[in-house]
């Protein structure tokens, strides 16, 4: 047992709701005996027990249950109204019919049988059972890719990732996610379908037939938005369906405010800082006392702005610098409290604009100094 959560990874006092004993065949059956599990932390829902992703995936290529409908329509029957539902979606958010699908958890490619009956062409299936992806090269007409999402990436790009059915069965949710969000296409989209926790009472099955041996993770909405959140995908509309699943699709954002905002930050910080080096240029080789030991003193100093002065001193008032020096060009130069100033001749340079008012009242009124103020900033 792990005890920490699989969604939030907290280690907080996780609940236990439930024991389950499962009894095994001889057949390469994995699942065990496991505790349905209550995160503190975070809320979510899951089954804690030895759970190996690497088991998981051979178990699924060598024992789909989906191989015995391979000749029959029975399968597709049963999910009609399902791929209603979301063949509808698909063609709500995704207008154009060449835009690349990728089906991830096909089976025996229902889904892409119904995307392409109505219209879309550029459709890709993966399972990981060779017997269901040699039927989808045969009778569907789209691609199919006999892997497991481990062993998916980059290269296998898509502006729609469709996965249903399948991250209820993942041990390592977060790495099929970062899979997940790397595969999706810049502004694409992902659609997801799991059972919904909030649905289990509905479902009209067997006693806690939901906690099925395959099934590990319990999502809610709210559990399943927070995991595509953490890798850039943002909800645009959720649906449920009356076997007690939910259907989410995602968006994969891309934040282009931030890169814009940091440039003109960036360039508007350079031009100032050519206004301040001209107010300290005039001071390069001359005795100073540098007041303010904050973040832009140390970039002037790292900048070779400010140490090509003769700093004698540096003043702050954090009493945490008392006692340290600083080392410029070779020179251990000591930093004292303001109270501890004695030089009342040597031209004070104040290095912070937000406390650049405080700091020369203090220098005039508090303590009294005659030195000459030099100011970097014309407002304050």
């Amino acid at each position: 047992m792990s005890n920490r959560c699989r969604l939030c990874g907290s280690l907080a006092n996780t609940k236990i709701l439930h024991k389950l004993n499962f009894s095994k065949s001889n057949t390469k059956e994995i699942i065990g005996n496991y505790d349905v599990c209550i995160c503190n932390a975070c809320g979510f829902g899951y089954a804690d027990g030895v759970f190996n992703q690497k088991d998981l995936n051979q178990y699924y290529m060598d024992n789909s249950k989906y191989e015995g409908f391979l000749d029959s329509d029975d399968l597709d029957d049963v999910y009609e109204d399902w791929f209603l539902l979301v063949t509808n979606l698909v063609e709500k958010y995704i207008s154009d019919y060449n835009t690349h699908i990728m089906d991830i958890g096909c089976a025996t490619g229902g889904m892409l049988k119904r995307l392409q009956k109505i219209g879309y062409t550029n459709l890709t299936g993966v399972d990981p059972s060779p017997v269901c992806v040699d039927h989808i090269n045969k009778i569907s007409g789209a691609k199919g890719i006999c892997a497991t999402i481990d062993h998916l990436d980059k290269e296998n790009s898509a502006d729609v990732i469709l996965t249903f059915f399948v991250l209820e069965h993942i041990a390592d949710i977060h790495k099929t996610m970062r899979q997940l969000s790397d595969m999706t296409n810049k502004k694409g989209y992902l659609f997801v379908s799991v059972p919904d926790v909030c649905g289990f009472n509905t479902s009209n099955d067997s006693p806690f037939q939901e906690f099925s041996i395959e099934h590990i993770n319990y999502f809610s909405q709210h559990s399943l938005k927070f995991l595509a959140s953490m890798y850039g995908f943002d909800l645009v509309e959720y649906a449920k369906f009356h076997r007690g699943w939910m259907i989410c699709v995602f968006r994969k954002f891309h934040d282009s405010l931030t890169e814009a905002s940091l440039i003109s930050y960036i360039e508007n910080s350079k031009k100032l800082e050519d206004s301040i080096i001209k107010k300290i240029k005039p001071y390069w080789d001359k005795q100073i006392i540098v007041w303010g030991l904050g973040t832009f003193c140390r970039y002037l100093l790292a900048e070779n702005i400010l140490s090509k002065c003769e700093i004698t001193t540096f003043v702050d008032q954090n009493p945490h610098y008392s006692g340290v020096s600083m080392t410029v060009n070779d020179r251990d130069i000591p930093v004292i409290l303001p109270p501890d100033l004695n030089d009342t001749s040597t031209p004070i340079m104040i290095i912070s604009k937000f406390y650049q008012k405080d700091i020369l009242l203090s220098i005039k009124e508090k303590y009294m100094l005659k030195n000459p103020v030099i100011l970097l900033f014309d407002e304050y």
